[in-house]
């Protein structure tokens, strides 16, 4: 998938706004476009990546911002059945399942593509989230959840007299099941009881690890200014708070009113998988017993190329250059360790299992790395595993009269650092040297064998002192 600026002359008699795109969705199988759609703002999947939304411009207004109207396009492969997507028939509601939404001269197969409207005059403060509910089965139910500013105008006579601001969570349902996920427009005043609802505004939202919305809201304005090339922009400096929301059952699991430091950038904020931890783009570490900002790690990492391991434990990320992993703990800031990368990383990410580093070099190499720090108990149950540890082997081994403890001490002290690599692998060798060698004659040893030798020599001397 590509964005291409409208950037050739005709297009800009029409629209004449940089902020459009025309994007193209490609099958690497058939080398062949697959779908397109002009005029998008934003491009988004959902967190499983089994579908794709666009933000469609239908109409843009170069003088005032409320006229633009957006609209939510997703599209998904899948086979058509009768000429309907599914079988089921187009809806004629504001939710519109469209076959014919391809390039049928390129020879591509049609796939589902859904559509639902944004309210009318109304303008994005983030890029929307596309969010899929995991917990409904097979047909999974998806909505686009969107932070918005409405704009109210108040007439006088023909003319327009002045202006008000709302702020609004919207969610659009892409679900025809009335069972699914419901539209609703929500509040800050719906979500918090001791809040601002004249200065308390929704600022930005995404999708955490666990399938819930984290909410960032800021404090003290009214309403956010339009730039042309930019859209609604965020003022730097105002005081800002978190929400952790369940979609399914519209309630605030946590309540962060201030963790966030106000010269955070909500973008490169990072969370725990549990959202337990927050780190913000200055590594500044806040967890939600304390619910304020705690620790403050010194290190030179790159704010896009940071991910949190073990729920928040420690912090891995890429230096400023590139060329270096380091890993830094939480709670108090130290460093844990850190690896030298050969060539220049680009990009680092966090496996599922929440201690599988994966960094990627720009010369196409991939480093995949294990976190494994202070004995965490996903290790423990890693040794428990093994086959020597099962009781079986225990068995054998005290009907053997053999000690098997040992060897479970001995893989502790390796993880915990105590024995070096070097000295594990050199540790037979060690053995025979310390069995070859002799060990070396004591003082006393050496002056019986002086004298024993002196006496030999010259029958007729005298016992000599050795100092």
């Amino acid at each position: 998938m590509y964005d291409t600026p409208r950037g050739s002359p005709e297009l800009k008699k029409k629209i004449r706004w940089c902020a459009l795109n025309d994007d193209v969705i490609w099958s690497m199988a058939s080398q062949k476009p697959v779908f397109k759609l002009a005029n998008n703002r934003y491009v988004v999947s959902d967190r499983q990546e089994t579908a794709v939304g666009f933000v469609n411009c239908t109409f843009h207004s170069v003088y005032d911002w409320p006229s633009n109207l957006y609209s939510f396009v997703t599209w998904r492969p899948s086979a058509p059945t009768n000429g309907h997507i599914n079988g089921a028939a187009p809806s004629s509601t504001t939710i519109h399942s469209i076959t014919n939404g391809f390039d049928s001269d390129a020879g591509t197969s049609a796939g589902e593509v859904k559509r639902v409207d944004f309210p009318e005059m109304s303008e994005f403060l983030c890029p929307p989230v596309l969010y899929t509910d995991t917990t409904t089965g097979a047909n999974n139910a998806q909505c686009v959840i969107a932070v918005l500013q409405v704009c109210h105008k108040q007439l006088v006579g023909q003319s327009e007299g002045s202006r008000t601001y709302d702020n609004i969570l919207f969610i659009g349902s892409l679900d025809k099941n009335p069972s699914g996920i419901r539209s609703q427009t929500i509040h800050i005043t719906d979500m918090l009881k001791f809040c601002d609802p004249s200065k308390d505004r929704f600022a930005y939202v995404y999708v955490t690890n666990s399938n819930l919305l984290m909410i960032y809201y800021v404090k003290g304005i009214t309403h956010f200014n339009f730039e042309s090339n930019k859209g609604l922009i965020v003022p730097p400096g105002l005081e800002k708070a978190a929400v952790l929301y369940n979609v399914q059952n519209r309630q605030v699991v946590r309540h962060f009113p201030a963790a966030l430091d106000p010269m955070s950038d909500f973008r490169l904020c990072l969370w725990s998988k549990m959202s337990s931890v927050l780190v913000d783009n200055n590594l500044t570490v806040c967890g939600y017993s304390s619910l304020k900002p705690a620790t403050r790690i010194k290190a030179d990492l790159d704010p896009s190329n940071t991910v949190l391991a073990l729920d928040g434990a420690y912090v891995v990320g890429l230096d400023t250059t590139g060329r270096c992993v380091h890993v830094y703990r939480t709670s108090d800031g130290h460093s844990m360790g850190s690896l030298f990368v050969h060539g220049k990383a680009g990009c680092i990410n966090i496996a599922e299992d929440d201690r599988t580093i994966v960094v990627g070099c720009d010369d196409g190499r991939v480093l995949i790395l294990s976190l494994v720090l202070g004995l965490s108990d996903p290790y423990k149950e890693l040794i428990s595993k093994l086959s020597y540890r099962t009781k079986e082997f225990q068995k054998q081994m005290q009907a053997e009269n053999g000690d098997y403890r040992h060897l479970l001490n001995e893989d502790f002290a390796a993880a915990d650092g105590k024995k070096p690599e070097l000295f594990r692998l050199s540790q037979k060798i060690r053995t025979d040297v310390r069995l070859a060698v002799r060990k070396q004659a004591s003082f006393k040893s050496l002056a019986n064998a002086v004298l024993v030798a002196n006496r030999q020599g010259n029958p007729n001397s005298k016992m000599c002192s050795i100092q």
